[in-house]
């Protein structure tokens, strides 16, 4: 599980804020947030994730591994739905 730590050089939304991202081995996620999650899955490749959602089918991001931190960038159509780029921390 990944939780979420900053988004550099942003303020966030409190809901960004409490978010986390759950990956699962079989290449499914969850971005878990108070009101409740969104799911999709992620491929893998070189450290970079490509996650797509199973209910936003224009939404995409990206995320790169940076030792314990996942950064995660969200397309135009995501982001112009209140998604928010951001950086989670590996948690146990």
């Amino acid at each position: 599980m990944y939780a979420f730590v900053d988004a550099p050089g942003v303020s966030v939304q409190p809901y960004t804020a409490a978010s986390r991202f759950v990956l699962n081995a079989d290449g499914t996620f969850a971005l878990q947030f108070p009101a409740g999650e969104s799911r999709g899955t992620y491929t893998e490749s070189g450290g970079r994730l490509t996650f797509a959602w199973n209910d936003w089918t224009n939404g995409s991001a990206t995320g790169v591994f940076t030792g314990d931190t996942l950064a995660v960038s969200y397309n135009l159509y995501l982001s112009m739905t209140d998604f928010e780029d951001a950086r989670y921390l590996r948690v146990p």
